[in-house]
């Protein structure tokens, strides 16, 4: 029996709690943290990001960060397949 990741088991209960800073602005997620939310590897994370399969921003050559909201509802929206197919 395949294992699944947290792309297929995903709910609406899932969505992140909004970080916010001392100066106000939102907390930006990371490679690692989309990765554990996911239960995906950082590979797979970066790879995504690079081909634009996973909402990201691009923050110079190699920065790569993820507003945790679009992450959620991106993954909401691909249960099982990221690709979207």
């Amino acid at each position: 029996m395949a294992r699944k990741n947290s792309i297929e088991t995903l709910d609406a209960r899932c969505y992140p709690t909004p970080q916010i800073l001392e100066n106000g602005i939102e907390r930006l997620w990371d490679v690692s943290d989309v990765a554990k939310f996911l239960n995906i590897s950082k590979k797979t994370i970066y790879r995504w990001a690079d081909q634009g399969t996973i909402p990201s921003l691009k923050l110079g050559k190699k920065l790569v960060r993820f507003r945790p909201e679009e992450v959620a509802k991106w993954a909401l929206s691909n249960k099982g397949d990221p690709h979207g197919n």
